[in-house]
């Protein structure tokens, strides 16, 4: 941000300060400073409305989807950068190209549509020079995330430090928090997956710990609020996994009036399921049976396939503890389906992958 505000304090053509502006928008949108990025895209389209320079509209759009996608996590943010892009080829930019492309990447993964995120990366880094730092770094992050989810801890390292090299050379420093927030979110949600599968050792707890942590550390240093309830979901998620019970669902309590939250990750019923598995740890049967009354199935189905899987092992282990808590036949077919989808997306999403797992 300082050196978008530093380009704009002496920038004298009103083409390349409009174009200066939007991205102050758009940077500001990534922070949570929803009103600012408002305010601004409304002072730039004042004179530039009319759309006498795409570039312009082009990012004034972008501004616009990112405002919708961090403020509201609204689903037409991805239509409205999709416009963006479609105008970007109209002009042939080929730096507007790689920008839109490698943002359409992110908010289809954010909507679990892997091949076209990757799709949409390809033609980014296709347009792509190596000075394009802000599309790289976000096609980086993209990555680094898809990699993590599925579990490649080397690739997705590997891609962490491209997307932070990227970043610094952008002097973006939101993409850096971006990064460091995904490392722990993405780091606690296979962790998740994997203790459905076995208990978890001690170490990678604590290292998980130490990510939320820092996480939290840095976006407290350098005040960036978009998004930041995500940690919180994950530190919840973590308790759990920690058997800090009570501390879990005191978080739990709180996170009810926050958001808003991505509903194929995290609504009322998987608030409900965990609110249960706490109780039921704590030994507090009746209060687990309570919580229960809260779920909804219909919109446990629709959850993605890491977090079904979550939710079928834990209600699996609740019907193990008390069968007030559920049927145990029921519950284990529904945690074997749930295993089967969560390994067929991710063996297709591994072989997605290959082609960038040693870029």
């Amino acid at each position: 941000m300082k050196r978008l505000q530093a380009l704009l304090e002496v920038e004298t053509d009103p083409y390349r300060r409009a174009e200066t502006s939007a991205k102050i928008a758009a940077y500001s949108a990534r922070t949570g400073n929803f009103q600012a990025a408002r305010d601004t895209i409304f002072e730039v389209r004042q004179s530039f409305g009319d759309g006498r320079s795409g570039r312009v509209t082009i990012l004034l759009m972008l501004a616009e989807a990112m405002v919708l996608h961090y403020g509201d996590l609204a689903i037409n943010a991805a239509d409205r950068a999709a416009r963006a892009l479609l105008l970007s080829k109209a002009v042939r930019d080929r730096e507007l190209i790689a920008l839109t492309s490698a943002w359409m990447a992110y908010f289809q993964f954010e909507k679990s549509d892997f091949e076209q995120s990757l799709r949409s990366i390809a033609e980014a880094m296709e347009n792509a020079t190596p000075l394009d730092h802000a599309a790289l770094s976000r096609c980086s992050i993209v990555l680094f995330n898809e990699f993590a989810l599925c579990g490649d801890s080397v690739a997705s390292q590997r891609w962490f430090l491209k997307g932070r090299e990227h970043a610094l050379a952008e002097g973006d420093q939101a993409s850096v928090e971006a990064l460091l927030h995904s490392k722990a979110v993405f780091g606690v949600a296979w962790l998740r997956v994997e203790r459905c599968r076995a208990e978890l050792g001690e170490a990678v707890l604590t290292r998980a710990r130490q990510e939320i942590t820092s996480a939290r550390n840095l976006q407290l240093l350098t005040q960036i609020a978009a998004l930041k309830d995500y940690i919180e979901i994950a530190d919840v998620s973590l308790s759990l996994l920690e058997g800090m019970f009570e501390q879990a669902l005191v978080k739990l309590n709180s996170l009810g009036a926050s958001g808003p939250f991505p509903v194929r990750h995290f609504n009322s019923s998987v608030q409900a399921i965990e609110r249960a598995y706490g109780y039921a740890g704590l030994g507090q049967i009746d209060e687990a049976i309570l919580a229960m009354q809260d779920i909804d199935l219909s919109a446990i189905t629709n959850l993605d396939v890491d977090d079904l899987l979550v939710a079928a092992w834990m209600m699996n282990d609740l019907a193990k503890k008390d069968q007030r808590l559920g049927d145990i036949a029921s519950t284990q077919t529904k945690l074997q389906n749930a295993r089967s989808m969560h390994e067929h997306a991710m063996t297709s999403l591994r072989e997605l992958l290959l082609k960038f797992k040693t870029a």
